[in-house]
């Protein structure tokens, strides 16, 4: 009998850390990760458009 009570609240409170999990999961704060992630595409736009500059700079002295 102990043991299907120990059975009984093992799988109760497995399934409360499963929904904790999951819930942590869901609402964490990601701030973080959105900073960096809009970091890196920054840098990017940033280099594309000092390259984009540099091209039409190209053709507009070959033009003259």
């Amino acid at each position: 009998m102990p043991h299907v009570l120990c059975d009984t609240l093992l799988q109760v409170h497995g399934g409360i850390a499963a929904t904790a999990i999951a819930a942590f999961y869901l609402y964490s704060d990601r701030t973080e990760g959105f900073v960096s992630s809009l970091n890196g595409t920054t840098s990017v736009l940033c280099e594309l458009r000092r390259r984009m500059t540099s091209e039409l700079t190209e053709g507009v002295r070959e033009l003259n």
